[in-house]
Parts: structure tokens; sequence; C-alpha cells
């Protein structure tokens, strides 16, 4: 478990250098892209 959070953070940091994001631009967009998701299942599941 330990090992695939170590993994996951460098991961994310790379991908948020390799975009040109600050830390607070990526938890913008993180909590954006959860709100997409949550409506998207809420949509789902109404269907």
């Amino acid at each position: 478990m330990n090992k695939t959070l170590k993994w996951h953070k460098r991961f994310t940091e790379k991908k948020r250098i390799f975009y040109g994001l600050s830390p607070y631009q990526g938890y913008w967009f993180s909590w954006f892209k959860g709100v997409v998701w949550g409506i998207f299942i809420m949509w789902l599941i109404k269907l």
C-alpha cells in the first residue's frame, strides 16, 4: 500500500509539472473533475 501511495504522489507531481499547473490550480482542477464525475454518475443512476 505504501509503495502504491509513493508511486501515485510521484506520478501526479510529474503530471502537474508537465501541464504547468501550480498546486493551487491542481486542487481546483481536481475539485472540478470530481463535480463533473458526480454529475455524470447521478445522470447514469437517473436513467
